[in-house]
């Protein structure tokens, strides 16, 4: 069988091929093998030349899920992103007053463009990818009816990238703590040592089929309730319930669904109330092991006393290292 050879322009050939066309058409929607050689197209030399030097010139506009414009929101540009073609560039920038930017990058036929911002989540429209050559020539008819023409904006006709506005944000101590389980365990979860929790774990032995485990988390003076699953389309799933606090809550085999317990884990998302009035939330995740039992607590502290747990890490505050 006749090998095929890859040099450094048929690379490019088939990077900017990829971007034309591999980039635009989603997996359920391949285009089949074509009698024209769609398949196998490569631009010309000629069109390889002209849409390297593709400029991109695009014109956005940050808003959150109101519609309402997000000043000073960061906007990072990967031109091409195939490192075949560009190598590995970046663009940086943020957004006016009103939300809105422009990006003018020389040879840049693909853009891949991501928006952030401090009090904000990204999701599905915070980012999009571009493509701004025109369509070669040499393009088989199999191919045309699935690449995308060139993006074309104006500062009056914007992309839009949606940026999901933030519940009520306050600062937090957050932390991160995992480790071997042992039979008892504290966790700081707070800034005193008042603000801690109390793990008490009883392990299957080697060879117990059934995993008669169990995990038992303690509030000293305070109190800890399980909580529904954080969303942050629901911004109150991130405050803590005023009541229904218990001193302590088990988890096992026989309190847990039953992919858990036949994994032997439990992940729970709790909040919890500490005797000063504070208060925090969990995500754990408590794995029995007869070898090497496991254990993981996520924790969100509001030294306010407000019951807000929702995380803007530019509000975190700093603790001093092994606290």
């Amino acid at each position: 069988m006749k090998r095929r050879s890859f040099t450094a322009a048929s690379v490019f050939a088939r990077a900017v091929a990829a971007l034309l066309v591999l980039g635009t058409v989603s997996s359920q929607a391949q285009p089949p093998p074509a009698v024209d050689g769609g398949a196998d197209w490569e631009p010309t030399e000629e069109e390889q030349a002209r849409i390297g030097a593709t400029e991109a010139v695009l014109y956005g506009k940050v808003v959150d899920d109101r519609g309402e414009p997000v000043p000073g929101a960061v906007v990072v540009g990967l031109p091409n992103p195939d490192p075949w073609i560009s190598g590995s560039r970046r663009i940086e920038l943020k957004a006016d007053a009103r939300g809105a930017f422009v990006i003018r990058e020389g040879n840049s036929p693909g853009l891949q463009v991501s928006t952030s911002a401090p009090g904000h989540y990204t999701g599905e429209k915070s980012s999009a990818t571009f493509s701004f050559a025109d369509i070669p020539a040499s393009l088989p008819a199999s191919l045309k009816g699935v690449v995308n023409p060139p993006s074309r904006t104006t500062p009056e006709a914007p992309a839009v990238f949606v940026l999901r506005r933030m519940g009520r944000r306050e600062p937090l101590i957050v932390r991160s703590q995992s480790g071997v389980m042992r039979e008892t365990r504290e966790y700081l979860i707070g800034a005193a040592d008042s603000h801690r929790i109390q793990v008490r774990y009883h392990g299957s032995v080697e060879g117990d089929a059934e995993g008669a485990w169990w995990v038992e988390l303690a509030v000293p003076q305070g109190g800890i309730v399980l909580a529904e699953k954080t969303d942050m389309r629901r911004p109150a799933s991130y405050v803590a319930p005023e009541t229904g606090y218990a001193p302590t809550i088990l988890f096992s085999k026989s309190n847990t669904d039953q992919v858990a317990a036949k994994n032997r884990n439990a992940d729970q998302e709790l909040f919890v109330r500490f005797a000063d009035g504070t208060f925090a939330r969990l995500e754990t995740r408590f794995t029995d092991n007869p070898k090497r039992p496991f254990a993981v607590v996520r924790s969100w502290f509001n030294p306010s006393g407000s019951r807000s747990t929702e995380h803007d890490p530019s509000l975190d505050i700093e603790t001093a290292p092994g606290e």
